[in-house]
């Protein structure tokens, strides 16, 4: 099966999700994501903004806040994203794909970042990502196929967003983990 053909399949399945079922399976994989010590010692930490039935982890939210975390949201700059301040002033205006973001004008380097929730479309258990096909993540953060985290990535999904392979790139960045409703994959452990 081809990625694109992948991509189609589990996006359509995903539009036909109930209503509740993004926040429901996002407040779990939030629980899961606060027990990790990655998440306890992180900093900062950006956050998605769900698109097309994606999962929401927005219950983390308030989890960071109350921990003294400060969160972002990701920023289409050309062909990469930059990590905006997203607090309880931030502005936030749609980009180009109709996906909010912050206006804020603090931004942190995506190296700076401590912990980064990445949607997806499809996931391998060895930690490779299949997005919408536009790259924004993989070249953000490139540099991840040299160097270690920070920051650390992990794939947000529904369980049944995993398959047994498709087609890998030379610049496709693997996730350091996948959280779903059922658990954690740990690529490689």
């Amino acid at each position: 099966m081809s990625n694109e053909s992948i991509r189609d399949t589990i996006k359509q399945k995903r539009r036909l999700l109930t209503a509740h079922v993004p926040t429901e399976c996002g407040q779990i994989i939030s629980q899961t994501i606060c027990s990790l010590h990655a998440f306890i010692y992180a900093k900062s930490v950006a956050f998605y903004y769900p698109n097309e039935n994606e999962v929401d982890c927005f219950s983390l939210v308030a989890t960071c806040r109350q921990e003294e975390k400060t969160c972002y949201l990701p920023t289409l700059n050309q062909d990469k994203l930059t990590f905006s301040l997203w607090d309880v002033n931030s502005i936030l205006r749609a980009n180009r794909f109709g996906i909010p973001e912050s206006t804020h004008p603090e931004q942190k380097a995506p190296n700076e970042l401590d912990l980064v929730l990445v949607p997806l479309v499809a996931f391998t258990d060895d930690g490779h990502r299949l997005g919408m096909g536009a790259g924004y993540y993989d070249k953000t953060f490139a540099d991840r196929l040299k160097h270690p985290a920070p920051p650390l990535l992990i794939g947000i999904a529904y369980d049944w967003q995993r398959v047994p392979s498709f087609h890998i790139n030379d610049w496709d960045v693997p996730m350091d983990m996948i959280v779903t409703e059922k658990g954690v994959y740990w690529p490689g452990g």
